[in-house]
């Protein structure tokens, strides 16, 4: 698989540690600046590229439900649906929406009782709040009031976006991980251990 996971305080190269030494431009952090080994999504992984339609939302829903339904005939949670439309939702509200005619694309595989999940955007950007933000997820408990991320990072909210989807993605996995893609992009890995 290869790849340095971004968003790791042990590893010197990682975004986290190298912005310790640079400043973002603008507000944001653009992941180009930065030479951190890329990750790429397997070739042999299944995989959807969003969006083929004008009604976004609606193809959103589609694929995530379609995707957490066949999941779960296959031993995972049903609640991985909400993981996977925040995911995509993500990808679409802060890099697809932004860079009109860029494939979002979610690929998954299941090994043995794992399942992973991938979501690449082109975009590229994230806001510097949001590392901090990823953090403070990781080190979130279960059963804690959720993390939202526009009353973390003391900002405000854009348009209808509650801020929680990310929390959700971590709630519902067992591991969520960050990744440069080759393209620049940003790939957020979601995986889960089948439920026995």
């Amino acid at each position: 698989m290869g790849g340095a996971d971004l968003l790791s305080l042990g590893n010197q190269d990682s975004l986290v540690r190298t912005l310790l030494d640079s400043a973002s431009k603008d507000g944001y952090i653009h992941l180009e600046d930065f030479p951190i080994d890329t990750f790429s999504i397997p070739e042999e992984y299944e995989n959807v590229k969003l969006f083929r339609t004008t009604d976004v939302e609606e193809e959103i829903k589609e694929v995530s439900n379609n995707l957490a339904e066949d999941f779960s005939k296959k031993g995972f949670p049903s609640n991985l649906s909400t993981s996977l439309h925040e995911a995509i939702l993500n990808a679409y509200q802060h890099a697809h929406k932004y860079i009109r005619h860029t494939p979002i694309t979610v690929a998954h595989n299941i090994s043995d009782d794992t399942l992973n999940v991938f979501v690449e955007d082109i975009g590229g950007v994230v806001k510097k709040q949001f590392l901090p933000y990823i953090l403070a997820q990781r080190q979130h408990k279960k059963g804690e009031k959720a993390l939202n991320f526009y009353e973390f990072s003391e900002l405000d909210p854009i348009n209808e976006n509650l801020g929680v989807g990310t929390t959700f993605m971590h709630l519902y996995s067992d591991d969520v991980s960050y990744y440069k893609s080759p393209n620049n992009g940003l790939i957020v890995h979601m995986q889960k251990t089948r439920e026995v």
